[in-house]
């Protein structure tokens, strides 16, 4: 294998903003588009550690405090790597966060 060539990752993404976003029906297919492996290595990485800041210190308020939280992260078309919130760029989807 020649150590010089770019590995790629392939993500399927949807091409248009969903149907629930904008009322508009669009098709189901999924795009494909090839991100480099070394990209999404990084912004993984870069997530990751961030996500490490955030929760690494006990989060507690009053008597509450969290003893675990669930959180799904997605990868847009681009290689980015965050979670789903509101003002989020059309075309995204998030599953549920559950707390225990």
């Amino acid at each position: 294998m020649d150590n010089n060539k770019k590995e790629s990752i392939i993500i399927f993404s949807d091409s248009q903003p969903s149907q629930q976003l904008t009322g508009i029906k669009t098709s189901d297919a999924r795009r494909p588009n090839s991100i480099d492996a070394d990209v999404l290595r990084s912004n993984i990485k870069n997530f990751l550690s961030s996500m490490d800041k955030v929760i690494s210190s006990p989060l507690s308020i009053g008597g509450y405090s969290l003893d675990s939280i669930q959180i799904n992260a997605e990868i847009n078309a681009e290689g980015q790597v965050g979670i789903m919130g509101t003002g989020i760029k059309v075309g995204g989807q998030s599953g549920p966060a559950e707390l225990e």
